[in-house]
């Protein structure tokens, strides 16, 4: 269960394994998508992902996950179900001045496989078109706050809500 024979730090003390991590692999990539919310939710914690997915799609963060598989850790919550933590959204915003590509909306088509089958899961792409809505709300609430605070009217960029294809 190592293939590449690098060790888990601790693994025989902690009496870790890769197994965890194996099985959400495979559940991602060989589960069809009429079967995937049973199998998944087993292991991971899909309405939590579909939170994050969202978040990430309304703040353009384009370095993410979702849409770049970079700046996030996996993270097996124990006695539980794998979480998404996000670490370094130094791109979201578009908050640097760097030429990678930027989101063009929320509906953009997203990188990682995970992201393209809750689109593709109509029972998934359900909750995360709710989702963007309800994260585009609440940024918006609190965007507005902040406006009448400093007196600029200026909406940030990310919050432009296209329709969805």
């Amino acid at each position: 269960n190592n293939p590449r024979g690098i060790p888990l730090k601790n693994e025989a003390e902690d009496k870790r394994s890769r197994d965890d991590i194996i099985e959400l692999a495979a559940v991602l990539t060989a589960v069809p998508t009429e079967f995937f919310v049973p199998a998944a939710a087993r292991i991971l914690d899909i309405d939590r992902y579909v939170t994050y997915f969202a978040t990430e799609a309304v703040t353009s963060d384009m370095d993410g996950f979702s849409f770049h598989n970079n700046n996030s850790y996996l993270y097996h919550v124990p006695n539980g179900r794998f979480v998404f933590i996000p670490h370094g959204a130094d791109e979201a915003f578009w908050a640097t001045g760097t030429p990678i590509t930027r989101l063009s909306g929320p509906f953009q088509r997203p990188y990682a496989e995970l992201a393209r089958t809750v689109r593709a899961v109509p029972e998934l792409l359900v909750k995360y078109r709710a989702e963007v809505t309800r994260v585009v709300k609440q940024m918006s609430r609190r965007s507005s706050k902040r406006s009448r605070s400093r007196r600029s009217t200026k909406p940030l960029p990310a919050l432009a809500m296209p329709r969805s294809p």
